[in-house]
């Protein structure tokens, strides 16, 4: 090692000792974790535990102990009714793996639902050796009567630095991303009605239920449909698209928040199994409005014969 390596050496090391003696400043940054979750939407109607935001904090120029968060919720939903009392709102501290896990991961604190401010104290709390990084996830305890709004909507995050409780003198700075979650929207969603479950292509069918968020598609088979919805979303209106082979056909629900929903309630065309599907070239078969034409043919040849007049056409032809 020459001189001067020495001696840079040296300094460095006085310098650190110099600062410890002086109280020098650790550094804490706070960002949202690579892994923070996204907007997600779930199915109101039970109580529901929801890893909403994972927090990182990362510590150096000095070890950093953290003792607390203050939160800051956000969104349309009741941050009082709609969470669990006693541990609506918790903080873990994250195992190393990236994903919540309570059976391993670490409760640091928990509090009831509040606003304007939810204050976590930890125990214990949370020391981050210099040069390292700690993950803190928040999660919600969700009561069933969540999603009444269609949807309630939760957002959480730490609003400044300082909403960061810290031992000594540290200098709390905000990275990117910043510490703030994602969107969750809890959505009371159910179908108790779709009429009529038989009919003709372009066939009205209304389908009566909750949470219908636009937007919307609806597949009857593996066809896709013409649907509206009304201003309570509570009714959707489903113009029936052309059948595919065979039937009954399934009903699938599709709105912006939830994954597809295939319903209990199916559609049979008028002569569905007689018909030929979408792009059935077989021989005889036909259109369902050819169908329908046939059969309205049908009725009315026999209304005539009925009447005795019949007879009156054949001899005209």
């Amino acid at each position: 090692m020459t001189d001067r390596m020495q001696l840079t050496a040296i300094v460095w090391a006085i310098s650190a000792t110099l600062g410890c003696a002086l109280g020098a400043q650790s550094d804490l940054l706070v960002t949202s974790a690579p892994f923070s979750p996204a907007d997600q939407g779930l199915k109101a109607g039970t109580t529901l535990v929801v890893p909403l935001a994972c927090f990182r904090c990362a510590a150096s120029n000095g070890d950093v102990t953290v003792n607390g968060l203050q939160l800051t919720p956000g969104g349309s939903g009741d941050w009082v009714n709609d969470l669990d009392p006693t541990n609506g709102v918790e903080v873990w501290l994250d195992n190393g793996d990236g994903t919540f896990n309570a059976s391993s991961d670490t409760l640091l604190g928990l509090s009831a639902g509040a606003t304007p401010t939810i204050g976590i104290t930890f125990s214990p709390s949370e020391q981050i050796l210099s040069g390292s990084a700690s993950d803190v996830w928040v999660v919600l305890n969700l009561l069933a009567g969540a999603g009444n709004s269609i949807p309630d909507t939760f957002s959480i995050g730490i609003a400044a630095p300082n909403d960061v409780a810290v031992s000594g003198s540290v200098n709390i700075t905000f990275g990117t991303p910043v510490p703030t979650s994602a969107l969750l929207s809890v959505v009371d969603f159910y179908v108790t009605a779709v009429t009529p479950t038989t009919g003709w292509m372009t066939d009205v069918v209304t389908i009566t239920g909750s949470g219908f968020t636009p937007p919307l598609s609806v597949q009857v088979g593996t066809q896709s449909a013409g649907v509206g919805v009304n201003a309570a979303r509570t009714e959707l209106y489903v113009t029936m698209p052309p059948p595919s082979s065979g039937g009954p056909h399934t009903i699938t629900l599709d709105t912006s928040l939830l994954p597809p929903e295939v319903l209990t309630q199916t559609f049979t065309y008028v002569n569905d199994g007689q018909l030929g599907g979408v792009g059935d070239d077989k021989e005889g078969s036909c259109s369902t409005n050819e169908a329908h034409e046939l059969s309205l043919l049908a009725i009315v040849t026999g209304t005539l014969s009925l009447l005795g007049l019949s007879r009156v056409i054949r001899t005209r032809a």
